[in-house]
C-alpha cells in the first residue's frame, strides 16, 4: 500500500515541477515582450534625437553661411545619419537577440519540466512494481 502512496507522491510532484516549469516559460516571454518593447522605444527616442542633432547641424551649417549643396558639410551630415541608422539597427539587433535568448531559455525549462513530469511516472511504476514484486 505504501508503494502506491509513494508513487502518487511521485506523479503530483512531477505534476507540480510541469506546472511550475510552464508559468516559468510564460513569465520568461513576458520579460522577453516587455523588453522588445521598451527597447524599441528606447531605439525610436534615438531615432528622433539624431534626426533633430541632423536637422540643428544643417541650420549651423546654412546660418554660418556654408552650403550643403555638397562637399564636406554634405559629407558630414551624410556620416551623422549612416551613424545614427548602424547604431539604431545595432541596438535593436541586440534586443531581438536577447529576447530569442529568453525564448529559448522559456523553451528549455518547459522541456525539463515536461521531463521531470514524466520521470515521475516512470519512477511512480518502478515503485509500484517493487511493491508488487515483495
Amino acid at each position: 500500500m505504501s508503494e502506491f502512496i509513494e508513487a502518487a507522491g511521485e506523479i503530483v510532484g512531477g505534476v507540480q515541477d510541469f506546472q511550475a516549469a510552464k508559468r516559468e516559460k510564460k513569465d520568461i516571454q513576458k520579460q522577453a515582450g516587455v523588453l522588445r518593447r521598451e527597447e524599441e522605444l528606447e531605439a525610436q527616442r534615438q531615432e528622433k534625437i539624431d534626426k533633430i542633432m541632423n536637422q540643428k547641424v544643417a541650420q549651423s551649417f546654412l546660418k554660418s553661411g556654408v552650403s550643403i549643396e555638397g562637399g564636406s558639410p554634405l559629407t558630414v551630415l551624410s556620416d551623422r545619419e549612416q551613424e545614427s541608422r548602424n547604431f539604431i539597427k545595432a541596438m535593436r539587433a541586440s534586443t531581438e537577440a536577447r529576447a530569442g535568448f529568453m525564448r529559448d531559455k522559456g523553451k528549455r525549462v518547459l522541456t525539463q519540466g515536461r521531463n521531470r513530469l514524466v520521470a515521475s511516472g516512470f519512477k511512480a511504476g518502478a515503485s509500484v512494481a517493487s511493491g508488487m514484486g515483495a
